[in-house]
């Protein structure tokens, strides 16, 4: 049984998502962006974070037009983050005028956002391949919603997530497969 012990972390998911949970991460598909909130240990949100930072300073061998863009530190909610973004290559589907799909060369444009609770990371990634989409100002966005309790303090050891103050499992279970008909509050706890 979930106690929880404090509320860390608070921000809208809007409608029209089509949501998917599970433990430890959730999946929100809003086509053509999509989002991923993700639970990583220090240990790999630190080799992760290592990682961009020595493919930034070398040369991306698909070209100068990929690679890690920039990494930003900076405070959200009073805890320390690390702004990733990056672009790879990529392919992505499309009809032509006599309703085949098409292969096309795409860019896929990525924002990680690690925010540092102590012993874990809550990641929220934002991404897409299509070209009409501002990545950064969406993930923005999403992190400027983020509230917080400004009571919470002290180590955070074992984090959950609510979705509308629902369980992982129950909020499944009510929302289903189906996109979302309103916006819907995820809440990242401590818990006992």
């Amino acid at each position: 049984m979930l106690t929880i012990s404090a509320m860390l972390l608070s921000f809208t998911m809007p409608a029209g998502g089509e949501l998917y949970l599970s433990e430890d991460s959730i999946y929100a598909e809003y086509k053509p962006v999509d989002f991923t909130l993700s639970l990583f240990s220090e240990d790999l949100a630190a080799r992760a974070i290592a990682e961009f930072r020595t493919r930034a300073v070398q040369p991306e061998p698909a070209g100068p037009e990929f690679g890690v863009k920039g990494i930003v530190e900076a405070d959200v909610a009073g805890y320390p983050t690390v702004t990733v973004d990056y672009i790879k290559p990529a392919q992505r589907a499309r009809l032509d005028d006599q309703d085949n799909v098409v292969l096309e060369r795409a860019l896929e444009v990525t924002r990680q956002v690690y925010i540092d609770l102590g012993e874990t990371h809550v990641v929220f990634t934002t991404w897409t391949k299509a070209d009409d989409q501002d990545i950064p100002a969406i993930s923005d966005a999403f992190i400027d919603s983020i509230s917080t309790n400004a009571n919470a303090s002290g180590e955070v050891v074992e984090i959950d997530f609510l979705v509308n103050m629902l369980s992982m499992d129950d909020a499944q279970a009510a929302f289903g497969d189906a996109p979302l008909g309103e916006a819907v509050t995820v809440e990242i706890v401590s818990a006992d």
